[in-house]
C-alpha cells in the first residue's frame, strides 16, 4: 500500500484542487460520497502550533459532500493545552456534523461528555455507544485477563448481539471495539468476521506496547502518551495488567506544557508505586520557560515519595537494573526518545 508523502501544509494549500500529484503518486478527489477518506499524518508531520491555530485542518472536510459514519470517540482537548482553544476543535466538528445528512450516521461516544454538544442541529441519524451510561450499543459484562486484555459482551438496545475478545490493553480499545461494532453492525458486516478481526487487532507501535522482560523478569512496556488525561489512560492499563509494582519512566515533553500541566503530571505519575524522570525533552522549544524536572519532583513527592531525577541516562538505567523485580511493570512515557531507555532495559524482547 503505497500512500503518497506530503505536508499538511501542502494539503491544506491543495484541498480545492480536484487532483494533486506528489512524488508521482496521483490522490485523486472526486466522487467520495460513499468512499471513506483516510487522511494519514505520521508523528513527525503533525500540523505545528502555529499551522493548527489557522484551524485549516479543521475547515478542511468541508469540501467534501458526505454521507460516510463518522466515529467521535472522543473530544478530549489533549491536544490544545489550553481550554480557550478547545473551541478551535469541537465548533469545526459541530460544524462538520451537520453535513451529515439524513440518511446518514453519526456514532457518538455517549460517555463523553464533549462529544454531545458536537450534534446539534445534525440531520443525520445518532446511535450512541458507551460503557457506563446509557446508549444503543452498551459493552456488559466486561473483564479483564491476567495481560490486561478485555473481554465483554455487546448489547444492542437491551439485547446481546456478539461476545468480543481483544488483544489490546486499555479502557480505550475498549470503546474503540465497542464503535466499531456500532458502525459494522449498522452497515451489515457480518458480526463473526468482526468478532475474529478484533481478536486479531494487536495495537500500534507505541501505544502501551510491551517490549519484553528484564534480567529480573519485570515486564517493559513504552507507551506514547505526553499529556496527563493520556497518562491517566496509561495507567489504567498498567493497573489491568497482573503485577507486583509499578514503574512509570517518564521523560517530561516540553517547556510550556510541563509548565501549564505541572500539577496535573503530578498527580496522575503519582498514582504509580514509583516513578522515575529524566530531564525535560524539549522539542522544539527553547530552555526559556523557567521549568525543569525538580519542579516535577516537587509537586510528586508530597503525593509519592518514591519518586527519581536522573539526567545521566546510564545512571538512570543501573538504577532500575538494580532494583526491578519479578513480575514489576515499568512502562516508558512520553513521545520523545523515552522508548529508547527502555529498550536498553530488555534482556528478552517480546517477539509476538
Amino acid at each position: 500500500m503505497n500512500i503518497p508523502d506530503i505536508s499538511f501544509t501542502f494539503l491544506v494549500s491543495n484541498l480545492d484542487k480536484s487532483k494533486l500529484d506528489i512524488d508521482s503518486h496521483d490522490l485523486n478527489i472526486y466522487d467520495i460520497s460513499s468512499t471513506l477518506l483516510v487522511l494519514i499524518f505520521e508523528r513527525s508531520k503533525l500540523p505545528t502550533r502555529e499551522e493548527s491555530n489557522m484551524c485549516d485542518i479543521f475547515l478542511a472536510f468541508f469540501v467534501f459532500n458526505l454521507s460516510i459514519p463518522i466515529v467521535v470517540a472522543s473530544t478530549e482537548a489533549n491536544i490544545y493545552e489550553k481550554s480557550s482553544t478547545f473551541s478551535v476543535f469541537r465548533e469545526p466538528l459541530s460544524m462538520f456534523c451537520k453535513l451529515v445528512p439524513e440518511d446518514g450516521f453519526i456514532f457518538m461516544n455517549n460517555d463523553d461528555e464533549n462529544s454531545k454538544h458536537i450534534i446539534d442541529d445534525t440531520k443525520g441519524n445518532v446511535i450512541t455507544f458507551a460503557l457506563h451510561k446509557d446508549a444503543d450499543y452498551k459493552a456488559e459484562n466486561y473483564v479483564y485477563d491476567d495481560d490486561g486484555h478485555p473481554s465483554f459482551d455487546v448489547s444492542f438496545k437491551g439485547e446481546i448481539i456478539t461476545h468480543i475478545d481483544l488483544a489490546v490493553t486499555g479502557e480505550h480499545n475498549l470503546y474503540d471495539a465497542l464503535a466499531t461494532v456500532a458502525v459494522c453492525n449498522t452497515y451489515g458486516v457480518d458480526l463473526d468476521t468482526v468478532k475474529s478481526s478484533l481478536a486479531t487487532y494487536r495495537g500500534v507501535h507505541r501505544r502501551f506496547e510491551f517490549l519484553g522482560l528484564t534480567k529480573s523478569k519485570a515486564m517493559v512496556y513504552d507507551d506514547y502518551a505526553h499529556h496527563p488525561a493520556e497518562i491517566a489512560t496509561t495507567l489504567y492499563s498498567v493497573n489491568k495488567v497482573k503485577h507486583n509494582r509499578t514503574w512509570a519512566l517518564h521523560q517530561p515533553f516540553t517547556y510550556t506544557r510541563t509548565k501549564d500541566h505541572l500539577d496535573e503530571f503530578a498527580d496522575v505519575l503519582s498514582g504509580f508505586d514509583n516513578i522515575v524522570l529524566t530531564d525535560i525533552y524539549a522539542g522544539r522549544e527553547k530552555d526559556i520557560y523557567n521549568i525543569k524536572t525538580e519542579d516535577l519532583v516537587e509537586k510528586i513527592k508530597p503525593l509519592n515519595p518514591n519518586v527519581y531525577h536522573f539526567s545521566d541516562t546510564d545512571e538512570l538505567i543501573k538504577f532500575l537494573n538494580e532494583n526491578l523485580q519479578e513480575n514489576d511493570i515499568i512502562c516508558s512515557i512520553g513521545c520523545g526518545p523515552v522508548d529508547k531507555i527502555s529498550q536498553k532495559l530488555i534482556d528478552k524482547p517480546n517477539c509476538g
